[in-house]
Protein backbone atom coordinates (compact mmCIF):
# COMPACT_ATOMS: atom_id res chain seq x y z
CA UNK A 1 0.00 0.00 0.00
CA UNK A 2 1.51 3.38 -1.36
CA UNK A 3 1.91 6.28 1.07
CA UNK A 4 -1.31 8.09 -0.38
CA UNK A 5 -3.52 4.88 -0.17
CA UNK A 6 -2.34 4.83 3.69
CA UNK A 7 -3.65 8.33 3.74
CA UNK A 8 -7.12 7.97 2.15
CA UNK A 9 -6.98 4.61 4.48
CA UNK A 10 -7.37 6.63 7.25
CA UNK A 11 -9.49 9.05 6.40
CA UNK A 12 -11.85 6.59 5.87
CA UNK A 13 -11.33 5.82 9.31
CA UNK A 14 -12.14 9.00 10.80
CA UNK A 15 -15.11 8.79 8.85
CA UNK A 16 -16.41 5.47 9.98
CA UNK A 17 -15.86 6.54 13.19
CA UNK A 18 -17.77 9.49 12.86
CA UNK A 19 -20.85 6.81 12.95
CA UNK A 20 -19.60 6.24 15.83
CA UNK A 21 -18.51 8.70 18.26
CA UNK A 22 -19.05 12.24 18.08
CA UNK A 23 -17.43 14.96 15.77
CA UNK A 24 -15.68 16.40 18.38
CA UNK A 25 -14.03 13.28 19.57
CA UNK A 26 -12.97 11.92 15.72
CA UNK A 27 -10.99 15.94 15.68
CA UNK A 28 -9.38 14.69 19.46
CA UNK A 29 -7.79 11.68 17.92
CA UNK A 30 -6.81 13.57 14.80
CA UNK A 31 -4.96 16.11 17.27
CA UNK A 32 -3.94 12.92 18.71
CA UNK A 33 -2.53 11.20 15.80
CA UNK A 34 -0.63 14.44 14.53
CA UNK A 35 1.56 14.07 18.27
CA UNK A 36 2.44 10.87 17.16
CA UNK A 37 6.18 11.78 16.03
CA UNK A 38 6.89 13.17 19.47
CA UNK A 39 5.69 10.75 21.72
CA UNK A 40 8.53 8.80 20.25
CA UNK A 41 10.95 9.51 22.21
CA UNK A 42 9.27 9.23 25.40
CA UNK A 43 9.58 6.85 27.71
CA UNK A 44 6.47 3.83 28.25
CA UNK A 45 5.28 5.77 31.55
CA UNK A 46 5.08 8.95 29.55
CA UNK A 47 3.34 7.72 26.90
CA UNK A 48 -0.35 9.71 26.31
CA UNK A 49 -3.79 8.46 25.77
CA UNK A 50 -7.19 9.50 24.37
CA UNK A 51 -9.88 8.11 26.93
CA UNK A 52 -13.56 7.98 25.21
CA UNK A 53 -16.51 8.21 26.87
CA UNK A 54 -17.94 5.24 28.93
CA UNK A 55 -19.89 2.97 26.81
CA UNK A 56 -22.52 0.92 28.26
CA UNK A 57 -23.20 -0.61 24.09
CA UNK A 58 -20.98 -3.60 23.71
CA UNK A 59 -21.48 -3.64 19.91
CA UNK A 60 -20.68 0.44 19.62
CA UNK A 61 -17.29 -0.67 21.77
CA UNK A 62 -16.44 -3.06 19.50
CA UNK A 63 -17.26 -1.04 15.90
CA UNK A 64 -14.75 1.10 17.15
CA UNK A 65 -11.94 -1.20 18.28
CA UNK A 66 -12.54 -2.99 14.56
CA UNK A 67 -12.10 0.61 12.80
CA UNK A 68 -8.90 1.69 15.03
CA UNK A 69 -7.77 -1.87 14.28
CA UNK A 70 -8.56 -1.96 10.58
CA UNK A 71 -7.44 1.77 9.64
CA UNK A 72 -5.08 2.53 11.60
CA UNK A 73 -2.60 -0.09 11.78
CA UNK A 74 1.07 0.91 13.00
CA UNK A 75 -0.22 4.01 14.15
CA UNK A 76 -2.99 3.44 16.91
CA UNK A 77 -3.53 0.77 18.94
CA UNK A 78 -7.64 0.19 21.39
CA UNK A 79 -8.65 -1.20 24.52
CA UNK A 80 -11.39 -0.80 26.52
CA UNK A 81 -10.75 -0.28 30.41
CA UNK A 82 -13.71 -0.11 32.97
CA UNK A 83 -15.98 0.15 30.00
CA UNK A 84 -14.12 3.34 28.29
CA UNK A 85 -12.44 2.78 25.26
CA UNK A 86 -8.55 3.94 25.67
CA UNK A 87 -6.34 4.95 22.38
CA UNK A 88 -2.91 4.84 22.24
CA UNK A 89 -0.28 5.11 19.76
CA UNK A 90 1.72 2.13 17.94
CA UNK A 91 4.94 2.64 17.14
CA UNK A 92 8.77 1.21 16.07
CA UNK A 93 11.19 1.93 18.63
CA UNK A 94 15.02 1.39 18.51
CA UNK A 95 16.26 -1.57 20.38
CA UNK A 96 19.44 -0.36 21.56
CA UNK A 97 21.68 2.00 20.54
CA UNK A 98 24.19 -0.53 19.41
CA UNK A 99 22.10 -2.51 17.80
CA UNK A 100 20.31 -1.20 14.75
CA UNK A 101 17.52 -3.18 14.57
CA UNK A 102 13.59 -1.77 15.72
CA UNK A 103 10.92 -3.28 17.46
CA UNK A 104 7.17 -2.46 17.62
CA UNK A 105 5.88 -1.06 20.68
CA UNK A 106 2.34 -2.39 22.10
CA UNK A 107 1.65 -0.28 24.99
CA UNK A 108 -1.44 -2.64 25.48
CA UNK A 109 1.77 -5.39 26.16
CA UNK A 110 4.04 -2.70 27.77
CA UNK A 111 4.59 -3.81 31.56
CA UNK A 112 4.15 -0.86 33.68
CA UNK A 113 7.20 0.91 35.13
CA UNK A 114 7.22 3.25 38.16
CA UNK A 115 8.55 6.28 38.05
CA UNK A 116 12.07 6.88 40.25
CA UNK A 117 10.91 10.15 41.08
CA UNK A 118 7.40 9.06 42.20
CA UNK A 119 6.42 8.38 45.54
CA UNK A 120 5.41 4.80 46.08
CA UNK A 121 2.04 5.24 47.44
CA UNK A 122 -0.97 6.99 45.93
CA UNK A 123 -3.44 8.83 48.77
CA UNK A 124 -7.05 9.19 47.49
CA UNK A 125 -10.06 9.81 49.77
CA UNK A 126 -13.02 7.13 49.38
CA UNK A 127 -16.65 8.63 49.02
CA UNK A 128 -18.82 5.30 50.21
CA UNK A 129 -22.64 4.43 51.02
CA UNK A 130 -24.38 2.16 52.09
CA UNK A 131 -21.19 -0.28 51.45
CA UNK A 132 -18.44 -1.65 54.03
CA UNK A 133 -15.30 -0.55 54.21
CA UNK A 134 -13.69 -3.65 52.77
CA UNK A 135 -15.92 -4.68 50.28
CA UNK A 136 -15.24 -1.12 48.66
CA UNK A 137 -11.77 -1.38 48.73
CA UNK A 138 -12.12 -4.67 47.32
CA UNK A 139 -14.54 -3.43 44.50
CA UNK A 140 -11.56 -0.94 43.87
CA UNK A 141 -8.87 -3.67 43.73
CA UNK A 142 -10.96 -5.40 41.50
CA UNK A 143 -11.88 -2.42 39.11
CA UNK A 144 -7.88 -2.34 38.71
CA UNK A 145 -7.26 -6.04 38.82
CA UNK A 146 -4.39 -6.00 41.70
CA UNK A 147 -4.63 -7.48 45.02
CA UNK A 148 -6.03 -5.87 47.11
CA UNK A 149 -3.14 -6.25 50.04
CA UNK A 150 -2.18 -3.09 48.01
CA UNK A 151 -4.50 -1.27 49.54
CA UNK A 152 -4.47 0.40 53.28
CA UNK A 153 -6.61 2.40 55.05
CA UNK A 154 -6.64 4.03 59.19
CA UNK A 155 -10.09 2.67 60.19
CA UNK A 156 -13.47 0.72 59.09
CA UNK A 157 -16.24 2.98 58.66
CA UNK A 158 -20.20 1.67 59.59
CA UNK A 159 -21.57 0.23 56.28
CA UNK A 160 -25.07 1.82 56.74
CA UNK A 161 -23.77 5.44 56.46
CA UNK A 162 -21.99 8.11 54.00
CA UNK A 163 -18.46 8.40 54.83
CA UNK A 164 -15.07 9.65 53.70
CA UNK A 165 -11.87 8.85 54.83
CA UNK A 166 -8.10 8.33 52.72
CA UNK A 167 -6.80 5.28 51.79
CA UNK A 168 -3.59 4.33 50.19
CA UNK A 169 -2.61 1.93 47.10
CA UNK A 170 1.07 0.80 46.79
CA UNK A 171 1.89 2.08 43.12
CA UNK A 172 -1.80 2.66 41.69
CA UNK A 173 -1.37 5.37 39.17
CA UNK A 174 -3.70 7.75 39.51
CA UNK A 175 -4.86 8.17 36.19
CA UNK A 176 -6.15 4.51 36.11
CA UNK A 177 -8.13 5.33 39.68
CA UNK A 178 -10.04 7.89 38.27
CA UNK A 179 -12.02 5.30 35.93
CA UNK A 180 -13.59 4.00 39.12
CA UNK A 181 -16.30 6.94 39.34
CA UNK A 182 -17.50 5.79 36.16
CA UNK A 183 -18.48 2.24 36.92
CA UNK A 184 -21.16 -0.15 37.14
CA UNK A 185 -20.74 -2.92 39.48
CA UNK A 186 -23.09 -4.98 40.73
CA UNK A 187 -20.93 -5.76 43.93
CA UNK A 188 -22.42 -1.93 44.84
CA UNK A 189 -25.97 -3.28 44.97
CA UNK A 190 -27.76 -0.02 46.27
CA UNK A 191 -24.33 1.70 47.49
CA UNK A 192 -21.89 3.79 46.11
CA UNK A 193 -18.26 4.11 45.82
CA UNK A 194 -16.62 7.00 44.31
CA UNK A 195 -12.71 8.44 44.53
CA UNK A 196 -10.66 11.90 44.83
CA UNK A 197 -7.76 14.14 45.66
CA UNK A 198 -4.98 11.81 44.54
CA UNK A 199 -1.95 12.63 46.17
CA UNK A 200 1.72 10.74 45.93
CA UNK A 201 2.96 9.78 49.26
CA UNK A 202 6.19 8.31 50.58
CA UNK A 203 4.30 6.11 53.18
CA UNK A 204 1.14 3.99 53.50
CA UNK A 205 -1.67 4.71 55.99
CA UNK A 206 -2.13 1.67 59.23
CA UNK A 207 -4.81 1.01 61.24
CA UNK A 208 -4.96 3.50 63.64
CA UNK A 209 -3.49 5.94 61.72
CA UNK A 210 -6.48 8.88 62.79
CA UNK A 211 -6.79 12.59 63.56
CA UNK A 212 -9.98 12.63 64.53
CA UNK A 213 -13.23 12.11 63.18
CA UNK A 214 -16.02 14.42 62.30
CA UNK A 215 -19.47 13.14 62.58
CA UNK A 216 -22.86 14.49 61.04
CA UNK A 217 -25.88 12.27 62.40
CA UNK A 218 -29.73 12.06 61.53
CA UNK A 219 -31.87 10.55 64.68
CA UNK A 220 -35.69 9.96 63.12
CA UNK A 221 -38.63 10.27 64.91
CA UNK A 222 -37.16 11.84 68.15
CA UNK A 223 -39.28 11.50 71.31
CA UNK A 224 -38.90 11.04 74.80
CA UNK A 225 -39.17 7.67 77.06
CA UNK A 226 -39.76 7.38 81.04
CA UNK A 227 -37.79 5.12 82.86
CA UNK A 228 -39.16 2.22 81.51
CA UNK A 229 -38.52 2.87 77.86
CA UNK A 230 -42.07 3.69 77.27
CA UNK A 231 -42.96 6.52 74.75
CA UNK A 232 -43.69 9.89 76.52
CA UNK A 233 -45.81 12.70 74.10
CA UNK A 234 -44.04 16.21 74.16
CA UNK A 235 -44.08 19.17 72.31
CA UNK A 236 -41.48 20.21 70.19
CA UNK A 237 -40.26 22.61 72.80
CA UNK A 238 -40.22 20.47 75.49
CA UNK A 239 -38.35 17.93 73.21
CA UNK A 240 -35.82 20.66 72.26
CA UNK A 241 -35.41 21.54 75.83
CA UNK A 242 -34.61 17.44 77.09
CA UNK A 243 -31.96 17.94 74.18
CA UNK A 244 -30.45 20.94 74.94
CA UNK A 245 -30.32 19.84 78.66
CA UNK A 246 -28.68 16.10 77.70
CA UNK A 247 -26.67 17.94 74.86
CA UNK A 248 -24.84 20.44 77.78
CA UNK A 249 -24.26 17.57 80.31
CA UNK A 250 -22.53 15.61 77.25
CA UNK A 251 -20.32 18.64 76.79
CA UNK A 252 -19.16 19.28 80.15
CA UNK A 253 -19.18 15.50 81.51
CA UNK A 254 -18.92 13.57 78.33
CA UNK A 255 -18.67 9.79 78.44
CA UNK A 256 -16.89 6.44 79.44
CA UNK A 257 -14.77 6.11 76.05
CA UNK A 258 -15.33 2.19 75.35
CA UNK A 259 -14.72 1.19 72.40
CA UNK A 260 -18.22 0.60 70.63
CA UNK A 261 -20.07 -2.90 69.08
CA UNK A 262 -18.67 -2.02 65.54
CA UNK A 263 -15.53 -3.10 66.73
CA UNK A 264 -16.48 -6.16 67.37
CA UNK A 265 -18.34 -6.99 64.19
CA UNK A 266 -22.20 -7.14 64.42
CA UNK A 267 -22.35 -11.10 63.89
CA UNK A 268 -22.90 -12.62 67.09
CA UNK A 269 -21.40 -16.22 65.93
CA UNK A 270 -18.47 -14.88 64.80
CA UNK A 271 -17.20 -11.42 67.06
CA UNK A 272 -13.86 -9.90 66.08
CA UNK A 273 -12.96 -10.38 69.54
CA UNK A 274 -13.41 -13.95 69.53
CA UNK A 275 -11.27 -14.62 66.06
CA UNK A 276 -8.97 -12.42 67.53
CA UNK A 277 -8.26 -14.95 70.65
CA UNK A 278 -8.45 -17.99 68.15
CA UNK A 279 -5.48 -15.62 66.05
CA UNK A 280 -3.30 -15.48 69.34
CA UNK A 281 -4.02 -18.96 70.65
CA UNK A 282 -3.01 -19.83 66.70
CA UNK A 283 -6.26 -21.80 66.48
CA UNK A 284 -6.24 -21.63 62.55
CA UNK A 285 -9.15 -24.16 62.42
CA UNK A 286 -11.22 -22.01 64.56
CA UNK A 287 -11.09 -18.87 62.68
CA UNK A 288 -11.48 -20.51 59.73
CA UNK A 289 -14.60 -22.41 60.90
CA UNK A 290 -15.79 -19.47 62.51
CA UNK A 291 -15.84 -17.15 59.34
CA UNK A 292 -16.95 -19.24 56.85
CA UNK A 293 -20.09 -20.50 59.39
CA UNK A 294 -20.81 -16.78 60.32
CA UNK A 295 -23.72 -16.39 58.38
CA UNK A 296 -25.76 -19.29 59.99
CA UNK A 297 -28.56 -17.24 61.49
CA UNK A 298 -29.11 -15.75 57.28
CA UNK A 299 -31.86 -17.71 55.22
CA UNK A 300 -31.78 -20.42 53.28
CA UNK A 301 -31.85 -18.38 49.95
CA UNK A 302 -28.79 -16.64 51.16
CA UNK A 303 -26.57 -17.51 48.06
CA UNK A 304 -23.48 -16.87 50.46
CA UNK A 305 -24.27 -18.98 53.45
CA UNK A 306 -25.59 -21.97 50.87
CA UNK A 307 -22.04 -21.87 48.96
CA UNK A 308 -20.37 -22.04 52.53
CA UNK A 309 -22.57 -24.80 53.49
CA UNK A 310 -21.82 -26.90 50.77
CA UNK A 311 -18.19 -26.27 51.26
CA UNK A 312 -17.94 -26.99 54.50
CA UNK A 313 -20.43 -30.32 53.51
CA UNK A 314 -18.32 -31.23 50.69
CA UNK A 315 -14.61 -29.89 50.86
CA UNK A 316 -15.38 -28.51 47.25
CA UNK A 317 -13.36 -25.58 47.36
CA UNK A 318 -13.75 -24.63 43.24
CA UNK A 319 -17.88 -25.72 43.44
CA UNK A 320 -17.91 -23.53 46.79
CA UNK A 321 -16.40 -20.63 45.22
CA UNK A 322 -17.84 -20.59 41.96
CA UNK A 323 -21.23 -20.71 43.95
CA UNK A 324 -20.33 -17.44 45.81
CA UNK A 325 -21.70 -14.35 44.44
CA UNK A 326 -18.77 -11.91 43.37
CA UNK A 327 -19.40 -10.16 46.00
CA UNK A 328 -18.25 -12.33 48.55
CA UNK A 329 -14.50 -11.29 48.68
CA UNK A 330 -13.73 -12.63 51.82
CA UNK A 331 -15.25 -15.63 51.49
CA UNK A 332 -13.86 -16.11 48.65
CA UNK A 333 -10.21 -15.21 49.92
CA UNK A 334 -10.67 -17.92 52.50
CA UNK A 335 -11.78 -20.28 50.07
CA UNK A 336 -8.61 -19.81 47.80
CA UNK A 337 -6.38 -20.17 50.74
CA UNK A 338 -7.44 -24.03 51.17
CA UNK A 339 -5.88 -24.55 47.96
CA UNK A 340 -7.40 -28.08 47.54
CA UNK A 341 -6.39 -28.73 51.23
CA UNK A 342 -9.17 -28.93 53.37
CA UNK A 343 -7.37 -29.20 55.93
CA UNK A 344 -4.92 -26.55 55.18
CA UNK A 345 -6.54 -23.92 57.60
CA UNK A 346 -3.09 -22.63 58.08
CA UNK A 347 -3.11 -21.54 54.34
CA UNK A 348 -6.86 -19.84 54.82
CA UNK A 349 -6.16 -17.86 57.52
CA UNK A 350 -2.74 -16.50 56.01
CA UNK A 351 -4.83 -15.66 52.82
CA UNK A 352 -6.35 -13.13 54.52
CA UNK A 353 -5.47 -9.18 54.49
CA UNK A 354 -3.58 -8.53 57.25
CA UNK A 355 -5.44 -5.29 57.72
CA UNK A 356 -8.24 -7.45 58.46
CA UNK A 357 -5.97 -10.02 60.95
CA UNK A 358 -4.50 -6.78 62.87
CA UNK A 359 -8.18 -6.04 63.04
CA UNK A 360 -8.95 -9.05 64.77
CA UNK A 361 -6.02 -8.55 67.37
CA UNK A 362 -7.16 -5.45 68.10
CA UNK A 363 -11.12 -6.30 68.81
CA UNK A 364 -9.77 -8.81 71.57
CA UNK A 365 -6.86 -5.93 73.17
CA UNK A 366 -10.70 -3.95 72.70
CA UNK A 367 -12.50 -6.65 74.60
CA UNK A 368 -10.42 -6.95 77.40
CA UNK A 369 -10.04 -3.12 77.68
CA UNK A 370 -14.06 -2.24 77.84
CA UNK A 371 -14.12 -5.19 80.51
CA UNK A 372 -11.34 -3.98 82.91
CA UNK A 373 -12.25 -0.10 82.92
CA UNK A 374 -15.97 -1.06 83.55
CA UNK A 375 -14.51 -3.11 86.59
CA UNK A 376 -12.82 0.22 87.70
CA UNK A 377 -15.08 2.54 86.90
CA UNK A 378 -18.06 0.36 89.21
CA UNK A 379 -15.68 -0.08 92.16
CA UNK A 380 -14.33 3.67 92.18
CA UNK A 381 -16.41 6.19 90.14
CA UNK A 382 -15.07 8.60 87.89
CA UNK A 383 -12.46 10.55 89.93
CA UNK A 384 -8.83 9.77 90.13
CA UNK A 385 -7.50 6.82 92.32
CA UNK A 386 -4.10 6.28 93.64
CA UNK A 387 -2.23 3.95 91.00
CA UNK A 388 -4.12 5.51 88.22
CA UNK A 389 -1.72 6.50 84.98
CA UNK A 390 -1.38 9.69 83.32
CA UNK A 391 0.44 10.50 80.74
CA UNK A 392 4.06 11.93 81.68
CA UNK A 393 3.94 15.23 79.48
CA UNK A 394 1.10 17.12 79.82
CA UNK A 395 0.28 19.81 78.05
CA UNK A 396 -1.11 18.03 74.89
CA UNK A 397 -5.13 17.49 74.15
CA UNK A 398 -4.90 15.08 72.02
CA UNK A 399 -3.56 11.78 72.92
CA UNK A 400 -2.07 9.36 71.25
CA UNK A 401 -4.64 6.90 70.07
CA UNK A 402 -3.10 5.41 67.00
CA UNK A 403 -2.35 1.88 68.41
CA UNK A 404 -0.42 0.85 65.51
CA UNK A 405 1.98 3.65 65.47
CA UNK A 406 2.32 3.75 68.91
CA UNK A 407 2.69 -0.17 69.09
CA UNK A 408 5.21 -0.02 66.64
CA UNK A 409 7.45 2.08 69.12
CA UNK A 410 7.26 -0.13 71.22
CA UNK A 411 6.31 2.29 74.28
CA UNK A 412 3.69 5.09 73.06
CA UNK A 413 3.87 7.97 75.16
CA UNK A 414 5.49 7.60 78.84
CA UNK A 415 2.87 7.29 81.27
CA UNK A 416 3.65 7.54 85.35
CA UNK A 417 1.00 6.27 88.04
CA UNK A 418 -0.61 8.96 90.48
CA UNK A 419 0.29 9.40 94.06
CA UNK A 420 -1.83 10.84 97.00
CA UNK A 421 -0.25 13.94 96.31
CA UNK A 422 -0.71 13.47 91.96
CA UNK A 423 -4.73 13.56 92.69
CA UNK A 424 -5.64 17.17 93.08
CA UNK A 425 -3.78 18.14 90.00
CA UNK A 426 -5.45 15.04 87.81
CA UNK A 427 -9.12 14.84 86.92
CA UNK A 428 -10.48 11.76 85.42
CA UNK A 429 -10.01 13.13 82.07
CA UNK A 430 -6.58 12.76 82.18
CA UNK A 431 -6.32 8.89 83.18
CA UNK A 432 -5.34 6.61 80.59
CA UNK A 433 -5.61 3.10 81.25
CA UNK A 434 -3.62 0.42 79.34
CA UNK A 435 -4.91 -1.74 75.55
CA UNK A 436 -3.50 -4.88 76.87
CA UNK A 437 -0.30 -6.08 75.45
CA UNK A 438 3.39 -7.34 75.65
CA UNK A 439 4.84 -4.11 76.60
CA UNK A 440 2.96 -1.65 78.16
CA UNK A 441 2.74 -0.37 81.95
CA UNK A 442 0.06 -1.30 83.99
CA UNK A 443 -1.68 0.90 86.74
CA UNK A 444 -0.07 0.38 90.17
CA UNK A 445 -3.05 -0.17 91.96
CA UNK A 446 -5.66 -3.29 92.39
CA UNK A 447 -6.65 -3.11 88.44
CA UNK A 448 -2.15 -4.18 87.69
CA UNK A 449 -0.75 -6.70 85.16
CA UNK A 450 -1.65 -9.31 87.77
CA UNK A 451 -5.69 -8.65 87.31
CA UNK A 452 -5.62 -8.16 83.78
CA UNK A 453 -3.88 -11.60 82.89
CA UNK A 454 -6.34 -13.48 85.61
CA UNK A 455 -8.94 -12.57 83.48
CA UNK A 456 -7.30 -13.20 79.83
CA UNK A 457 -6.42 -16.55 81.19
CA UNK A 458 -10.14 -17.66 80.71
CA UNK A 459 -9.17 -17.65 77.30
CA UNK A 460 -6.02 -19.32 77.53
CA UNK A 461 -4.02 -16.06 76.60
CA UNK A 462 -1.29 -14.59 78.46
CA UNK A 463 0.82 -11.36 77.62
CA UNK A 464 3.73 -13.71 75.81
CA UNK A 465 0.86 -14.67 73.27
CA UNK A 466 0.75 -10.35 72.19
CA UNK A 467 4.73 -11.04 71.44
CA UNK A 468 4.41 -14.57 69.85
CA UNK A 469 1.80 -13.55 67.39
CA UNK A 470 4.19 -12.46 64.78
CA UNK A 471 3.67 -9.82 61.90
CA UNK A 472 1.21 -8.34 64.33
CA UNK A 473 3.24 -7.93 67.15
CA UNK A 474 0.90 -5.85 69.89
CA UNK A 475 2.71 -4.22 71.98
CA UNK A 476 0.10 -2.24 73.29
CA UNK A 477 -1.14 1.33 74.07
CA UNK A 478 -3.00 3.91 76.32
CA UNK A 479 -6.67 5.08 75.87
CA UNK A 480 -8.01 7.61 78.07
CA UNK A 481 -10.83 6.36 80.04
CA UNK A 482 -12.99 9.52 79.48
CA UNK A 483 -14.14 11.15 76.87
CA UNK A 484 -15.54 14.36 75.54
CA UNK A 485 -16.65 15.47 72.03
CA UNK A 486 -15.80 18.99 70.50
CA UNK A 487 -17.85 21.28 68.39
CA UNK A 488 -21.29 20.34 69.39
CA UNK A 489 -24.08 21.61 66.83
CA UNK A 490 -27.42 20.45 66.82
CA UNK A 491 -31.28 21.28 65.75
CA UNK A 492 -34.36 19.86 65.24
CA UNK A 493 -36.40 19.34 61.98
CA UNK A 494 -40.08 18.36 60.98
CA UNK A 495 -39.94 15.86 58.41
CA UNK A 496 -43.10 13.21 57.00
CA UNK A 497 -41.29 10.19 55.11
CA UNK A 498 -39.53 8.32 56.85
CA UNK A 499 -36.86 7.54 54.21
CA UNK A 500 -37.07 11.98 53.05
CA UNK A 501 -33.35 12.95 53.15
CA UNK A 502 -33.12 15.25 55.84
CA UNK A 503 -29.20 16.81 55.21
CA UNK A 504 -26.70 17.12 52.24
CA UNK A 505 -24.05 14.94 51.77
CA UNK A 506 -20.85 15.80 51.29
CA UNK A 507 -21.21 14.50 47.68
CA UNK A 508 -24.83 16.42 47.27
CA UNK A 509 -22.58 19.38 48.46
CA UNK A 510 -19.97 18.90 45.86
CA UNK A 511 -22.24 19.22 43.16
CA UNK A 512 -24.53 21.96 45.06
CA UNK A 513 -27.58 19.76 44.85
CA UNK A 514 -30.09 21.24 47.10
CA UNK A 515 -31.72 19.00 49.80
CA UNK A 516 -35.29 20.40 50.62
CA UNK A 517 -37.39 18.71 53.13
CA UNK A 518 -41.15 18.76 52.88
CA UNK A 519 -42.36 19.57 56.97
CA UNK A 520 -44.48 16.65 58.28
CA UNK A 521 -45.45 15.73 62.24
CA UNK A 522 -42.44 13.41 62.60
CA UNK A 523 -39.01 14.96 64.09
CA UNK A 524 -35.63 14.23 63.95
CA UNK A 525 -32.45 15.34 66.08
CA UNK A 526 -29.23 16.40 63.75
CA UNK A 527 -26.58 16.58 65.61
CA UNK A 528 -22.69 16.98 64.90
CA UNK A 529 -19.77 16.78 66.48
CA UNK A 530 -15.60 16.11 66.76
CA UNK A 531 -14.42 13.17 68.64
CA UNK A 532 -11.04 12.40 69.08
CA UNK A 533 -9.43 9.15 67.06
CA UNK A 534 -10.61 5.85 67.98
CA UNK A 535 -13.40 7.49 69.88
CA UNK A 536 -16.37 5.85 68.95
CA UNK A 537 -19.73 7.83 67.93
CA UNK A 538 -22.00 5.25 69.04
CA UNK A 539 -20.79 5.44 72.48
CA UNK A 540 -21.21 9.33 72.62
CA UNK A 541 -24.81 8.89 71.45
CA UNK A 542 -25.32 6.44 73.76
CA UNK A 543 -25.13 9.06 76.41
CA UNK A 544 -26.62 11.46 74.67
CA UNK A 545 -30.04 9.42 74.49
CA UNK A 546 -29.65 7.25 77.59
CA UNK A 547 -30.19 4.15 75.63
CA UNK A 548 -27.69 0.81 76.08
CA UNK A 549 -25.15 0.28 73.37
CA UNK A 550 -27.65 -2.60 72.50
CA UNK A 551 -30.11 -0.71 71.31
CA UNK A 552 -27.62 1.44 69.12
CA UNK A 553 -26.64 -1.86 67.42
CA UNK A 554 -30.35 -2.78 67.03
CA UNK A 555 -31.33 0.03 65.18
CA UNK A 556 -27.75 0.04 62.64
Amino acid sequence: MSQEEKEQHVEQGYEKLKENISMELVEKIKQFVSERDAVQNKSETEIPSVILPAESDKNKRSAVHQIINNHFMNLLVSDTVQGQIRIRHYFTVRQSDKMKTQQTFDPRNAKMQWPKDRPNYLQFLLYKENIETLNAINIVADALRVNVKNFTWAGTKDKRAITVQRVTGYRIDAERLVHINNIKNRKLGNGQVQVGNYEYVEEPLKLGHLGGNHFKLVLRDLHAIDSSGARVEKTIEELQEIVKKSVASLEQYGFINYFGMQRFGMNSSAPTSTLGKFLLNRQYEQIAISMLSSRKGKGDKDPIKAALDYFLETGDTQGAINKLPRFAAIEKTILKGYKDDVKNHIGAVQALPLNLKSMFIHAYQSYVWNHMVTERIKKYGIVPMVGDLVYAEQGNDIPIEDEEEAEQQQHGRPVVALTEQDLEKYTIYDIVFPVVGCDIQFPKSEFNKERFEEFMLQDGITLQHFADCHEYVAYGTYRNIMARPRDVEWSVKKYQEQTTQITPSDMDVLRKTEIVVPEGDKLALVVEFTLNASTYATMCLRELMKVPSTSLANKE
